[in-house]
């Protein structure tokens, strides 16, 4: 009898434990700061240094960026960006949609439209860009002071950081950058590249 109530137990207490580990460390944000995550899938924020939770109850948290200090989380289903070394809100959740910080702004969405907010929240580039849906990822940063964008129609062109096409929407994929000079587009399943200036 003693042994089975040993057994028992223990299994109790390995499924305790099976769910009290899945709490523990997902991904590290800084030296002090990392997101954990519990057995119902909701994701923590938990700062080291001064033994807090931070933010509680998310989506999710984006992964750590390579030169910059926020990052995007998620909760409700809204995004905002938090702190990676102190693991605090610095941006609200109010966005539909969300991109990292690049060269000083960041891609955000209100309403199906796309705008670029600063690190003040404060937005930059208006909600004058179309945001739907496309069966590749599109990522919305500024390399070498330009973006990929989409028109109403999906097709792709590159914008500055004042919000003007440099490059005509009109090709089907375009992606990074080579050297700050140009970048390889795809059109019709055919590949070439376009500067900031138009087709080379």
């Amino acid at each position: 009898v003693c042994l089975i109530a040993i057994i028992i137990g223990v299994c109790v207490l390995n499924s305790y434990y099976e769910k009290f580990k899945q709490k523990f460390y997902v991904k590290q944000l800084s030296n002090d700061v990392e997101v954990r995550v519990d057995y119902d899938g909701e994701y923590f924020v938990y700062n080291e240094k001064s033994s807090e939770f931070t933010l509680k109850n998310l989506d999710w948290v984006s992964t750590r960026p390579d030169n910059d200090s926020l990052t995007v989380f998620c909760k409700d289903d809204k995004r905002g960006y938090l702190n990676v070394n102190t693991g605090k809100m610095v941006i609200a959740p109010e966005y539909d949609h969300a991109w990292l910080f690049s060269e000083g702004l960041a891609a955000v969405v209100k309403d199906n439209k796309v705008g670029f907010i600063n690190k003040d929240n404060e937005l930059v580039i208006p909600y004058k860009f179309d945001y739907g849906y496309r069966e590749f990822d599109v990522d919305l940063v500024f390399e070498g002071g330009f973006s990929i964008m989409l028109n109403d129609k999906g097709a792709c062109g590159l914008i500055d950081k004042s919000g003007n096409w440099v490059v005509e929407p009109k090709y089907d994929e375009i992606y990074s950058g080579w050297r700050n000079k140009y970048r390889v587009v795809r059109d019709n399943g055919k590949y070439g590249s376009a500067g900031y200036k138009g087709p080379v």
